[in-house]
Protein backbone atom coordinates (compact mmCIF):
# COMPACT_ATOMS: atom_id res chain seq x y z
CA UNK A 1 0.00 0.00 0.00
CA UNK A 2 1.42 3.45 -1.28
CA UNK A 3 1.61 5.52 1.86
CA UNK A 4 0.61 9.57 1.82
CA UNK A 5 4.23 9.65 3.05
CA UNK A 6 5.55 8.04 0.15
CA UNK A 7 3.16 10.00 -2.16
CA UNK A 8 4.31 13.68 -1.04
CA UNK A 9 7.80 12.09 -0.84
CA UNK A 10 8.04 13.37 2.82
CA UNK A 11 10.02 11.61 5.82
CA UNK A 12 7.10 12.95 8.38
CA UNK A 13 4.90 15.73 9.09
CA UNK A 14 4.55 18.30 11.79
CA UNK A 15 1.62 16.96 13.65
CA UNK A 16 -0.82 14.05 12.51
CA UNK A 17 -3.40 16.62 12.01
CA UNK A 18 -1.54 17.85 8.70
CA UNK A 19 -1.16 14.75 7.81
CA UNK A 20 -4.72 13.73 7.94
CA UNK A 21 -5.37 17.28 6.39
CA UNK A 22 -2.87 17.02 3.53
CA UNK A 23 -3.83 12.78 2.71
CA UNK A 24 -7.72 14.21 2.48
CA UNK A 25 -6.57 16.72 -0.09
CA UNK A 26 -4.09 14.46 -1.60
CA UNK A 27 -6.59 11.69 -1.61
CA UNK A 28 -9.89 14.00 -3.25
CA UNK A 29 -7.67 15.35 -6.00
CA UNK A 30 -6.69 11.98 -6.81
CA UNK A 31 -10.42 10.52 -6.47
CA UNK A 32 -11.51 13.20 -8.69
CA UNK A 33 -9.08 12.54 -11.67
CA UNK A 34 -10.69 9.20 -11.19
CA UNK A 35 -14.07 9.83 -11.48
CA UNK A 36 -13.44 12.76 -14.37
CA UNK A 37 -11.85 9.71 -16.49
CA UNK A 38 -14.63 7.31 -15.75
CA UNK A 39 -17.46 10.05 -16.21
CA UNK A 40 -16.21 11.81 -19.45
CA UNK A 41 -17.20 8.58 -21.61
CA UNK A 42 -20.90 9.55 -20.16
CA UNK A 43 -19.99 13.53 -21.41
CA UNK A 44 -20.82 14.25 -17.70
CA UNK A 45 -18.62 15.92 -15.48
CA UNK A 46 -18.28 15.58 -11.70
CA UNK A 47 -21.28 18.58 -10.77
CA UNK A 48 -23.54 16.91 -13.88
CA UNK A 49 -23.66 13.38 -11.77
CA UNK A 50 -23.69 14.77 -8.58
CA UNK A 51 -26.74 16.55 -9.55
CA UNK A 52 -28.02 13.14 -11.56
CA UNK A 53 -27.58 11.38 -7.54
CA UNK A 54 -29.12 14.22 -5.78
CA UNK A 55 -32.14 13.49 -8.77
CA UNK A 56 -31.76 10.07 -7.81
CA UNK A 57 -32.69 9.81 -4.26
CA UNK A 58 -35.37 12.15 -4.71
CA UNK A 59 -37.14 10.09 -7.73
CA UNK A 60 -39.72 9.91 -8.84
CA UNK A 61 -40.05 13.12 -7.29
CA UNK A 62 -38.79 16.73 -9.13
CA UNK A 63 -36.86 19.15 -7.17
CA UNK A 64 -36.32 22.71 -7.28
CA UNK A 65 -33.13 24.42 -8.70
CA UNK A 66 -33.19 26.30 -5.32
CA UNK A 67 -33.29 22.59 -3.48
CA UNK A 68 -30.54 21.42 -5.71
CA UNK A 69 -28.28 24.63 -4.85
CA UNK A 70 -28.45 23.84 -1.16
CA UNK A 71 -27.17 20.43 -1.22
CA UNK A 72 -24.39 21.58 -3.76
CA UNK A 73 -21.64 22.72 -1.83
CA UNK A 74 -20.22 24.31 -4.81
CA UNK A 75 -21.12 28.12 -4.44
CA UNK A 76 -20.06 29.43 -7.80
CA UNK A 77 -21.13 26.98 -10.01
CA UNK A 78 -23.49 28.17 -12.55
CA UNK A 79 -26.49 25.36 -11.81
CA UNK A 80 -28.65 26.70 -14.98
CA UNK A 81 -26.10 26.44 -17.41
CA UNK A 82 -25.43 22.51 -15.79
CA UNK A 83 -28.84 21.77 -16.17
CA UNK A 84 -29.27 22.61 -19.75
CA UNK A 85 -26.52 20.69 -20.36
CA UNK A 86 -28.41 17.62 -18.57
CA UNK A 87 -31.07 18.43 -19.83
CA UNK A 88 -29.68 18.63 -23.64
CA UNK A 89 -28.19 15.22 -23.11
CA UNK A 90 -31.70 14.23 -22.42
CA UNK A 91 -30.74 13.08 -18.62
CA UNK A 92 -33.01 15.58 -16.75
CA UNK A 93 -36.02 17.64 -18.17
CA UNK A 94 -37.57 20.99 -16.76
CA UNK A 95 -41.01 21.79 -16.15
CA UNK A 96 -43.02 24.81 -14.74
CA UNK A 97 -43.52 24.14 -10.45
CA UNK A 98 -47.20 22.93 -9.95
CA UNK A 99 -47.22 24.89 -6.78
CA UNK A 100 -45.13 27.94 -8.05
CA UNK A 101 -45.37 28.75 -11.68
CA UNK A 102 -42.28 30.99 -10.77
CA UNK A 103 -40.03 28.17 -10.40
CA UNK A 104 -38.86 25.39 -12.62
CA UNK A 105 -38.93 21.83 -10.93
CA UNK A 106 -35.91 19.24 -12.51
CA UNK A 107 -36.63 15.47 -12.85
CA UNK A 108 -34.93 12.49 -13.95
CA UNK A 109 -35.70 11.16 -17.41
CA UNK A 110 -35.95 7.47 -18.23
CA UNK A 111 -32.22 7.83 -19.87
CA UNK A 112 -30.95 9.32 -16.69
CA UNK A 113 -32.52 6.95 -14.64
CA UNK A 114 -31.24 4.19 -16.85
CA UNK A 115 -27.29 5.78 -16.41
CA UNK A 116 -27.60 5.89 -13.07
CA UNK A 117 -28.36 2.41 -12.43
CA UNK A 118 -26.14 1.18 -14.89
CA UNK A 119 -22.75 -0.36 -12.87
CA UNK A 120 -20.08 0.66 -15.31
CA UNK A 121 -20.63 4.43 -14.66
CA UNK A 122 -18.99 4.60 -11.23
CA UNK A 123 -16.65 1.64 -11.71
CA UNK A 124 -14.92 3.26 -8.58
CA UNK A 125 -17.70 2.37 -5.95
CA UNK A 126 -16.97 -0.86 -6.95
CA UNK A 127 -13.22 -0.44 -5.92
CA UNK A 128 -14.46 1.45 -2.85
CA UNK A 129 -16.56 -1.54 -2.16
CA UNK A 130 -14.04 -3.91 -2.77
CA UNK A 131 -11.30 -2.00 -0.36
CA UNK A 132 -13.23 -1.92 2.24
CA UNK A 133 -15.66 -4.10 4.30
CA UNK A 134 -19.43 -2.59 5.08
CA UNK A 135 -18.07 -1.81 8.48
CA UNK A 136 -15.46 0.03 7.57
CA UNK A 137 -17.15 2.33 5.30
CA UNK A 138 -19.65 3.13 7.78
CA UNK A 139 -16.50 4.40 10.39
CA UNK A 140 -15.46 6.56 7.68
CA UNK A 141 -18.55 7.98 6.25
CA UNK A 142 -18.77 9.01 10.58
CA UNK A 143 -15.27 10.06 10.94
CA UNK A 144 -16.56 12.29 7.73
CA UNK A 145 -19.41 13.73 8.95
CA UNK A 146 -17.59 14.58 12.44
CA UNK A 147 -14.92 16.27 10.13
CA UNK A 148 -17.42 17.89 8.05
CA UNK A 149 -19.12 20.10 10.81
CA UNK A 150 -16.74 22.80 11.36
Amino acid sequence: MDTIESALKVDEFRTEATKLSLNLFYTNQMYKQKLNRDLVKYKLTIAQYYVLEILYRQHPNSLSIHHIRDEIYEPTLDLSRLIGKLVKNEYVEKKVSEYDKRLVDIMLTNKGLKLLKDPKIMPFDKYIQDKFTEAELLVFNQFLDKLRTF
